[in-house]
Parts: structure tokens; sequence; C-alpha cells
């Protein structure tokens, strides 16, 4: 019995001493900017100023915010499993009641600019990096692919991860001095797992309270959100003179994961898309250590040589934000690759996990298709005398955008409003149609369709018989053609009159007002 009470008690401290004690440890921000969405301030940014505004949704009609981005020097915790971590964050102007964080998923810098203005290489909602103005994007000024914006790289990105906190969770202080307010916001550990992995490039902090109504709160009910349209919090960054009130991240966690996840098994490509030059491969994803578990997230390079782990380096990275969501150990892994130009390469992956471990490589060998041209030469069509649209039976022929109504009666153009209103004429010239030349112009990519309507007409009251349209094949430079048969269809527009009435409706005051409804004709291609 005696050996037996030693040899356990032996075992016991053994196992005790394999953990290590949880530690604690302060990230500084090393960037950090504010960008908008607000319509008019898409290119603005704030990566120089003290403090920056915080709004979400203060205008009802769309989503506009006022936002921050954070990144972070986590090379103190780098191998950690984080257990717990706070953001702490000094409002200096107004409050904020619940508070959401996402994780960037591209790379950024903080950029000079001051107070909310365009900058060249600055960060803002239209671009990473802004062009000089009245320039136009380049890839090395996208978020992502051409058009994305930078919600394209952190809330709607599968991969992406989010934390909130709304009113139980925030903790509420007076600084010291009384003269501001200091919250500590709790943090979900896979976001700062991923900043220390280099998975993510930083944070951005938002303001939730737009995204719930008033009186209700996300997480937690400690007391309704307070909405005020005309006010806006303000946040100290970085650059404020007071370290004391600058933005830190709080981690808690241990360096105990020292497993690595397992390699990618099973990696083919199995889909080709040649119309978007992209593939997608697929294999079995690995387990966080070895085979068990989720893995944080995956990396992949592109090289002409094949791909191991002493090379990788060597090899060119994919973007962050190219990379899928991961799924769980044992199921099959979906992984789109789509920036890569037409040709053969040698495709590398591996697994992350939250420690910051690289799994084993998988490297296979990928054909990216080459789309096919969709570009067409400029109509030159033979120029006709005069600017009239050419008559046969004294029906004249015109061609406008499939949105645009016509009369069928009159031939006027029907508006639906104010924003648009033709000038004088439309039917000989619009954005797709010229008379003189009897040419319309139509812009499609490949696989696209595009439509127009053929307008004969006027037609008078007692409409127009005895006419048929026939569309021949298209005839594009160098001797291709699209073939109409299956590629073009016709079909009639038929236009309804609608009946002038009056309708009552209450005035000012209590009082009745008659409001009289135009008449006009509507479209219906469905009928």
């Amino acid at each position: 019995m005696k050996s037996t009470t030693m040899m356990l008690v032996a075992v016991l401290m053994m196992a005790g001493g394999v953990r290590a004690a949880e530690q604690r440890a302060q990230l500084k921000v090393t960037a950090d900017a504010g960008i908008t969405s607000i319509r008019a301030k898409m290119n603005f940014s704030n990566g120089r100023g003290p403090a920056t505004p915080i709004m979400q949704n203060q205008n009802w009609s769309g989503f506009e915010s006022k936002t921050l981005l954070m990144a972070f020097d986590t090379a103190a915790i780098r191998g950690w499993t984080v257990s717990r971590a706070n953001l702490h964050i000094y409002v200096a102007r107004g409050d904020l009641y619940g508070l959401g964080l996402c994780t960037i998923l591209a790379e950024w810098a903080e950029g000079r600019a001051l107070n909310g203005v365009e900058a060249e290489g600055a960060p803002c909602w239209n671009y990473r990096a802004a062009p000089a103005r009245g320039a136009k994007g380049t890839a090395a000024n996208h978020w992502a692919w051409p058009g994305s914006k930078f919600y394209s790289v952190s809330w709607v990105h599968p991969a992406a991860r989010y934390s909130n906190a709304g009113p139980g969770q925030i903790k509420r202080e007076k600084t010291p001095d009384g003269r501001f307010l200091h919250l500590t916001v709790p943090v979900k550990p896979k976001l700062v797992e991923s900043l220390a992995a280099g998975v993510a490039t930083g944070l951005v902090l938002t303001d939730d309270k737009g995204q719930v109504r008033e009186s209700y709160s996300l997480i937690g009910a400690a007391y309704p959100y307070r909405y005020n349209a005309s006010e806006e919090a303000w946040v100290f960054t970085r650059d404020i003179h007071k370290k004391g009130y600058r933005p830190m991240l709080e981690v808690f966690g241990e360096a105990v994961d020292k497993t690595p996840p397992a390699r990618p098994k099973g990696a083919k490509v199995a889909e080709v898309h040649p119309t978007d030059g992209s593939v997608v491969v697929t294999f079995t994803a690995p387990g966080d250590d070895g085979t068990t578990g989720q893995v944080l997230a995956y990396e992949a390079v592109h090289s002409d040589a094949r791909v191991t782990e002493a090379n990788w380096s060597k090899a060119t990275a994919l973007p962050k934000w190219a990379m899928p969501k991961a799924v769980g150990s044992g199921k099959t892994q979906r992984m789109p690759v789509f920036t890569l130009a037409g040709g053969k390469y040698h495709l590398g992956i591996r697994a992350v996990d939250e420690a910051g471990n690289r799994g084993g490589v998988a490297d296979l060998t990928i054909t990216i298709p080459r789309p096919p041209d969709a570009s067409l030469a400029a109509a030159k069509p033979e120029r006709l005398p005069g600017g009239q649209a050419p008559a046969r039976q004294d029906v004249g022929i015109s061609i406008v955008p499939d949105t645009v109504k016509v009369d069928p009666v009159s031939g006027m153009i029907l508006l639906d409003g104010t924003r648009f209103r033709p000038g004088k004429g439309y039917l000989q010239a619009n954005r797709i149609w010229r008379a003189d030349s009897r040419t319309a112009r139509l812009t499609a990519a490949a696989n696209e369709v595009a439509a127009c309507q053929v307008i004969l007409g006027p037609i008078g009251k007692d409409g127009l018989t005895g006419v048929r349209v026939s569309v021949s094949d298209l005839a594009g430079p160098a001797g291709r053609k699209i073939a109409a048969g299956p590629n073009v269809q016709t079909f009639r527009v038929w236009y309804v009159p609608t009946v002038t009435e009056k309708r009552r409706a209450a005035g000012p005051g209590g009082m009745d007002a008659t409001q009289t409804v135009a008449s006009g004709w509507q479209g219906d291609a469905c009928l």
C-alpha cells in the first residue's frame, strides 16, 4: 500500500509538471486607421489622428459606418494557445454600448492620412492602399479582386472570425483622472490566435449598436442601447501623446501545443472552370493535433518546382483572402484557386493550428485554364448620310436599352420619375444606338446575357400588323460569328394602358386631399 501511494504521488507530480503556468501579455497597437463607408468619403482615411470616430448606421437609409482598423505586435504570444483576451480602448467623446471585432484578411499599412482625408497609399473603404487622387486603382491598390471593398476581406468573408460584446460583457469605468471612459471588451481567443499565427493582419472595431434595434441588446441586457443620430463616439488611437490612453490587447494563455497538424491527404483537382480561369482543389481536412480537432486556417503557395517544407519560403504565397474557411477533421475541404493566370503550377498546401504550428506540405500539379478571349473589335459599319432612323412602310426603327419604356402610341419615352429625362433625339441616338449608322452596340462578358429593345413606330392607335422581325447571325472580327439560332431570342413586350383615376388621401391637418394618378403605358414581357 505504501509503495502504491508513493507511485501515485510521483505520477501526479510528473503530470503537473508538464503543464505550463498561464501567462499574461499586453500587445501594443503597431498600426491603426479610421475608415468609413459613407458614400462621399469612401476614399478617406485617418491613420495619424490621435482620435477617430466610431459610428454604425446613424443613417438608416443604408449601411454607413465609421470603423477603426488595428494591427498588433504579437511577438510575445507566438506559440500560445489563448485562453482569454480583452481589448482595452479609451473613449474620448460619446459612449459605446455594443462593440464588434472582426479579423482582416488582407495586407494593409497605416498610411499618413490625417483627420479623415484622401491620401495616396492610405487604407480606406475602397482600397487597401488608395491610388493617387483621380487615378484608377490597380492590383496593388485593391483590397482583393478589382471592385472589392473592405468588407470583402472582413465581415462577409467566409474565413473571417467575429467577436461581439454587448452591455453585459463590456466593463466600463472612468480613467483615473475622471476625464474619459475606459472600456474593457472581451475578445474571442480565435481572433487573437489568428493574429499571432499570421493568418490575419489585424482587427476592425465596429460600433454594433446600429445592428439591432435600440431597445434590444444583442448580448446581455444590462440596459438598452441608446441612439442619438447627432452623436458620434470618438476613441483614442495609438497616436495619442499619452500612452495610457492608447488601445491595447491583453492576452492570457500558455505555450503548450507543440503538435503540428497533419499533412492534407488526397489533394486533387476536382473542378475546372474555363470561363473564369479557375480550379477547385479538394483534400481530406487534417486535424489540429495530427488527425484530431479542427485546424485554424490554411496557407497555400505556388511555384514552378515541387513545393516542400524546405523550399516553401521561396514559393509565391496565395493571398490570405483567397483561403477557404477550415472544415472539421476528416471532412472534404474545398479550396478554389482563382488568383493565378492561365498555366501550369505546383501548388503547395499546409494547415496552421491555433498555436501557429505549421503542418506538412501537400504538393500537387494544377493547370489553370486560360479564359477564352472575350474582347471584340469596335464595330465599323458603313455610315449613311443623314441622322434619321430609316423607315420601311412608314415605320421608324429605333433601338433602346432593355430597361427603357416607350409609349407605343406616341413613341415618347415613359418616365418613372425625374432622375432620367432623355433629351430630344433619344430614339435616333442613345448609349447603344446610332440611327445614322444603323448600328446598335451591346457589351457583354463571356456567357453573359445582353438585351435591347427594337422599337417600330410610332404605330398610332390602330396598331401595326404584318410585321415580322428576324435576326441573322452576329458577325464579329476575324470571321468569328455568333449563331443567331441558339443564342438570340426575340419576344414581344406587350404594353398595357393604365386608367386615370382619382384617389383620396388624408392631407395636412386631417383634411382630405384628392390625388390624380396620371395615365400611361406599362410594358410587361410576361404577357
